[in-house]
């Protein structure tokens, strides 16, 4: 059996934070993001950190998305680069906790942050359309594909009976600036599971692979 060895351990953030997601960055640095506040949760926003020493060390340089009161949303982002090292995407839901209670209750949005600066500064939140009005689960930074393509996958939750019925990606092919087409990328023809905690990637140019698991429905 294979064996993983660990060779140190430390800290990236002391607070009540979840949902963490790392990209190295051509220059060698890292950075982290995630989720501050209400642990698995998510009651506050979104902050990132760099590490400039191969992960030995952090240093928490800012907030990618704030929380807002009026109306009141939280976040949780996470980051990917682009294949060109050139833009790094922060991309997850942002969640409006007034409107329900309980997964696929609460309304939420996919929204995307860029930045090209390498994590120093990043752009107001976008809205990345999909092609059902429903709460969404996201439990992956965006795909940025060796075409320049870039795909913004999330799970529909239609209803207490058809949660995770469908999982979607969004597709851009400007750098996220829109998104004119969707695809399945998931879906049972006779509804009987749902699909969650999906993740993608790219195995060589143009060869996606998808995995994620089930529920019944």
């Amino acid at each position: 059996m294979t064996a993983i060895e660990i060779v140190g351990t430390g800290w990236v953030d002391r607070r009540d934070s979840a949902f963490p997601q790392a990209v190295q960055l051509p220059d060698g640095d890292i950075l982290c993001s995630f989720s501050v506040g209400g642990g698995a949760f998510v009651q506050g926003g979104t902050d990132w950190a760099r590490s400039s020493d191969g992960g030995e060390t952090w240093t928490i340089e800012g907030t990618i998305l704030r929380p807002t009161s009026d109306p009141r949303t939280t976040n949780f982002l996470k980051l990917t680069l682009a294949a060109d090292g050139q833009t790094i995407f922060a991309y997850g839901g942002r969640n409006y906790p007034d409107s329900g209670e309980g997964f696929g209750r609460v309304r939420d949005e996919p929204v995307i942050c860029r930045s090209t600066d390498g994590g120093r500064t990043w752009s107001d939140p976008q809205v990345v359309p999909m092609p059902v009005d429903c709460p969404f689960e996201i439990p992956h930074g965006a795909l940025p594909l060796a075409s320049g393509r870039l795909l913004a996958p999330a799970a529909a939750l239609p209803a207490q009976d058809r949660l995770g019925e469908q999982v979607l990606v969004a597709i851009s092919d400007d750098g996220g600036h829109t998104w004119p087409e969707h695809a399945v990328v998931f879906e049972d023809p006779q509804h009987r599971f749902g699909y969650f905690e999906q993740k993608l990637a790219e195995l060589s140019p143009g060869h996606l692979i998808a995995t994620c698991w089930t529920v019944t429905l």
